[in-house]
């Protein structure tokens, strides 16, 4: 993206003033901390004048956005079975009661 930027004669911020977006979105892009979202690709393609098979990219986005729903799905499962985990976890300690100090600890502060 960089390069082509250079091509056009752009900077990052001329491209993010073209899409509607912050700067930093585009640095973002460019560095590949994150990417563009699939109804941006369509827009990047246009303002970067890149010569792409609409039809292809199409078929492209909706895999991609098919793994990424998956993905966003595996992440709720994983986040209530940590929560879950979490609530039993302490659920067990506090049927454990309290728990007194071990004395070799408390001569070894002496």
């Amino acid at each position: 993206m960089r390069a082509r930027l250079r091509e056009l004669g752009m900077t990052q911020t001329d491209l993010a003033d073209a899409l509607g977006i912050r700067p930093q979105s585009v640095q973002h892009w460019v560095t590949g901390r994150t990417g563009p979202n699939s109804r941006m690709v369509p827009k990047l393609i246009g303002i970067l004048k890149l010569d792409v098979d609409q039809s292809a990219s199409k078929e492209q986005l909706d895999r991609v956005e098919d793994e990424v729903s998956q993905l966003r799905e595996a992440v709720v499962a994983l986040t209530q079975r940590l929560e879950q985990l979490a609530g039993q976890l302490l659920e067990a300690v506090q049927a454990a009661g309290p728990t007194r100090p071990d004395p070799a600890s408390r001569r070894s502060k002496r």
